[in-house]
């Protein structure tokens, strides 16, 4: 998808162990248990917060999509 003539990235996670997940329409579609895996995302507790933040690491894989292949 392009906006103003650049590329538009849009990217979803979901916290592992929360149950509204499973009521996300996009989730439910991937029906790929190693897709949804990358999906997951485990929060955890930030080592000497004392508020109890929590911290969560996301890698983001930048790629070229099959139609964007086929395109050219």
């Amino acid at each position: 998808m392009e906006q103003s003539g650049k590329r538009v990235l849009t990217t979803q996670l979901y916290v592992r162990g929360e149950k509204l997940k499973d009521q996300d329409f996009l989730f439910r579609r991937e029906k790929d248990p190693k897709a949804l895996e990358t999906l997951l995302v485990d929060f955890n507790p930030l080592k000497g917060s004392k508020p109890g933040e929590l911290h969560a690491k996301f890698n983001i894989v930048l790629g070229i999509t099959p139609d964007e292949r086929q395109a050219g």
